[in-house]
């Protein structure tokens, strides 16, 4: 997209580019170092327990859900005064599209991911083929878009893009391991609306309230709504406890 961009816009446009690009591109390693933790362990049970495959998959699914959406609400809620606090108000132009990219960082996320879950089950050539796709698609969607629409035409392509790689590597995951897809809808569900909430409160909380304030308020919120729905357990926080801290939970 930058490489087209730069034939297609001024070098104006892509520093209001870079700014979005680089906000949701900083997150990127949480889904990095989740798809990398559990690429061996899918690998071995490959081999001997393939049942099991499908409930990791949901579960890292589960973590990704309460992570990726209070980013991106809540940064949606507070990004244009995120980015003049960071930027500057030069850089207004650039609000619209960080909401897009955080849109699709939803999509991202969880691509990472159904791209491990499919490596880890000998399908690397269906992951090739599913990143081949994708790649043509956003190259015409970059092509077709960008004239229309500029920096927002090279959002949507994005988004468009790692949605291809989320829901088709999703359809050939669900093909390749069982997976409780009821028990995943559900978990993405009780994180969803607490996340929705918490970004509407944050958004409307901009108007009556110090930003920093805001964000300490929303992270709360979230927090509070996420026990309410079920999406966030006793049982939950004690087994990352184990995770992040095992000598200290002993």
């Amino acid at each position: 997209d930058t490489i087209i961009m730069s034939k297609l816009l001024d070098p104006v446009h892509l520093g209001w580019w870079s700014v979005p690009y680089k906000i949701t591109f900083a997150f990127q390693f949480l889904p990095v170092a989740l798809s990398a933790s559990i690429y061996p362990v899918m690998s071995s049970w490959m081999i001997t327990s393939q049942e099991k495959i499908g409930e990791l998959f949901v579960k890292a699914w589960r973590y990704l859900f309460l992570v990726v959406f209070p980013l991106t609400f809540g940064l949606g809620a507070i990004a244009e005064p995120l980015i003049v606090k960071l930027y500057g108000a030069t850089y207004l132009p650039s609000v619209a599209v960080l909401r897009i990219l955080l849109f699709s960082l939803v999509f991202g996320f969880l691509s990472f991911v159904t791209a491990a879950t499919l490596n880890a089950t000998n399908n690397q050539k269906k992951q090739t083929i599913l990143l081949a796709v994708t790649l043509v698609a956003n190259v015409l969607l970059n092509l077709v878009l960008i004239p229309m629409f500029t920096l927002r035409g090279a959002a949507i392509a994005a988004l468009v893009g790692n949605m291809i790689l989320a829901v088709g590597g999703f359809i050939l995951v669900s093909k390749t391991v069982a997976i409780k897809t009821d028990e995943l809808w559900d978990y993405g569900y009780r994180a969803f609306w607490p996340a929705a909430v918490m970004g509407i409160v944050a958004f409307a909380l901009l108007n009556v309230m110090n930003f920093w304030l805001v964000i300490a308020v929303s992270a709360i919120l979230y927090v509070g709504l996420l026990y309410v729905s079920g999406g966030l357990t006793k049982e939950l926080v004690q087994a990352c406890k184990l995770k992040l801290f095992p000598e200290r939970s002993l």
